[in-house]
């Protein structure tokens, strides 16, 4: 043999070594954390990965030419596996496959002479077609048609301000045009209310946005407190106070409430007031009087802690105004941040906004199941929440939900692959189902609490074929 062939049977004997070594230490890391992600209620392919990257990597060391096979007969399931896990979403398959993909390609390099043609054209031809299709940038996705009748009287912005963010596309614009930048430093304060503070022990700044429907200002205090104002003078025109208990509350903020006129409706309720209080309280009330709507849940309130399993006082609150699309409340809720591991549900619900009955849940622990956990379970523990408003989109039927980190903020060794999918992401529901329709992570594997802290503002992005519906979403990054 000569000098040059023996040189390169040293490299790939080498080579070969060292990619065994790295299936075999692959294997250990993921038969315990995948056993152990398996008992959480993941998913126990991981476990079972590890093992066969066990046995691969024993083989590849031992010189035997099964060992290659093995991982390519791996790398084929795993590609398959993710694509049935995730669908074509590319930021969530990298993740699951790149590494994997790279050792393999190695591994058909080094040992290409000693596996059956047909295995490697079968293996490369396979990630070849993946790939080409995880990385072509998607066309636009054809939504079902939604039949149903919207459940909610058209408002407009102009004299009116019905939605914390204006409309409910939070484009927070609006077209009068009385005050000007040549006038408004002739403003002067007409009137003036105290809205009231938290108590002594309690945190809490005012952050409301009032909503102005008719003759009516609607806002929050930070004890949840509601109250009806005459616009023209300041005057109280009703108070709704929840009682909220002050035990165990650390932080306290209303940023707004929500506002809903059922058609064809009149009397008490027609038109209602959503509001939250501590802790885990929903509240419907007559937007002309003030007085809890009975029709909803039991004595105009629903209980947001169904589900949630063990809730510590002050760790599950609501700050930001509900949503209200396709006549669903869509509820977040923020979890106290860095506390501990295994914190309340990020889950997200909708509660049907006359009757209050639960509607659906996304629950990002259970894809696909969209109905309150069996009896003895709990909607999953720990995932990222969404205590930022989140913005509707009544003509294609969607909610737009900005989430944040999984708790605790600023460690991520915990984190489930699916917490990692959706830590600091946007996600579109359908607003009638809770299905997922579209993703979009903003940081990955964030450490820093980059959470999505504001919604998203939908517009008609102008291209050379006609507009077309977009989203612009603020984010804590530069």
């Amino acid at each position: 043999m000569s000098a040059v062939n023996t040189q390169q049977t040293e490299k790939y004997f080498t080579g070969r070594k060292f990619i065994a070594s790295l299936c075999f230490l692959f294997g250990l890391i993921l038969v315990p954390s995948g056993i152990y992600l398996g008992t959480l209620g993941g998913s126990l392919y991981y476990a079972l990965l590890g093992f066969g990257l066990l046995l691969s990597g024993w083989l590849q060391w031992r010189s035997n030419p099964l060992g290659a096979g093995l991982y390519l007969l791996l790398l084929v399931c795993t590609l398959v596996w993710s694509y049935a896990e995730v669908g074509f979403n590319g930021w969530a398959l990298l993740p699951r496959t790149a590494l994997l993909t790279t050792i393999g390609l190695c591994i058909a390099f080094l040992w290409r002479k000693s596996i059956p043609r047909s295995v490697l054209i079968t293996t490369v031809l396979t990630i070849i077609i993946f790939y080409a299709v995880v990385l072509t940038p998607s066309a636009s996705i054809e939504l079902p048609e939604n039949e149903k009748t919207t459940p909610q009287v058209n408002l407009a912005v102009g004299n009116d301000w019905p939605f914390v963010g204006g409309t409910g596309d939070a484009q927070r614009f609006s077209p009068l045009v009385q005050i000007t930048p040549e006038n408004i430093s002739n403003l002067e304060v007409v009137w003036k209310v105290h809205l009231g503070m938290p108590g002594p022990d309690v945190s809490g700044t005012l952050q409301v946005t009032p909503l102005k429907i008719d003759n009516t200002l609607y806002a929050c205090n930070s004890e949840h407190v509601v109250i009806a104002l005459d616009p023209e003078t300041g005057d109280e025109r009703w108070r709704y106070d929840p009682k909220s208990d002050p035990e165990g509350s650390i932080i306290s903020t209303c940023r707004g409430v929500a506002y809903h006129k059922a058609p064809h409706s009149t009397g008490l309720c027609s038109e209602r007031i959503i509001s939250f209080a501590r802790f885990g309280r929903m509240i419907a009330l007559d937007a002309e009087s003030g007085t809890p709507c009975p029709d909803f849940g039991e004595n105009g309130e629903v209980d947001l802690l169904e589900g949630m399993g063990p809730v510590e006082k002050g760790y599950y609150f609501h700050n930001s105004a509900a949503t209200i699309v396709r006549g669903n409340i869509i509820v977040g809720g923020a979890v106290l941040d860095g506390q501990e591991l295994g914190e309340p549900s990020g889950v997200i619900r909708a509660y049907d906004v006359i009757t209050g009955k639960f509607a659906w849940a996304w629950d990002m622990g259970r894809p696909g199941d969209h109905g309150m956990p069996p009896e003895g379970e709990f909607f999953t523990r720990g995932t990222p929440n969404s205590w930022a408003p989140k913005t509707a989109d009544e003509e294609l039927g969607l909610v737009y939900v900005p989430l944040g980190n999984a708790t605790p903020d600023y460690l991520a060794a915990h984190r489930s692959p699916v917490m990692e999918e959706f830590n600091d992401a946007i996600i579109a529901l359908d607003a009638e189902t809770g299905e997922l329709r579209w993703s979009f992570q903003t940081t990955h594997r964030d450490v820093w609490d980059y959470d999505v802290a504001s919604p998203p503002t939908l517009i008609d992005f102008p291209t050379d074929d006609g507009s077309i519906p977009a989203l612009i979403q603020p984010t804590k990054r530069n």
